[in-house]
């Protein structure tokens, strides 16, 4: 049976990644930040945050309450 991270660290993580986005604030192998394409999508391990163009991606743990409160305390996401 698949575990689902708590809904209210979902919640916290996803408005982050959309917030970051929003401002521009996510980077990735683009040469131009602007002409990032992100998604997102549940992993096993956390949310999977990604550019559809140049494939950088990165993991957001969702776990724990913690990590998904330090994770609101974050001012850029970088894509690797």
């Amino acid at each position: 049976e698949e575990m689902l991270p708590d809904p209210q660290i979902l919640d916290i993580v996803m408005f982050v990644i959309h917030d970051l986005e929003a401002e521009g604030k996510i980077y990735c192998k683009c040469a131009d930040p602007d002409d990032g394409e992100y998604d997102c999508q549940m992993m096993e391990d956390g949310i999977l945050v990604f550019c559809k163009k140049c494939g950088a991606s990165h993991v957001v743990p969702v776990n724990n309450l913690l990590g998904a409160q330090a994770f609101l305390d974050c001012d850029s996401l970088r894509l690797e």
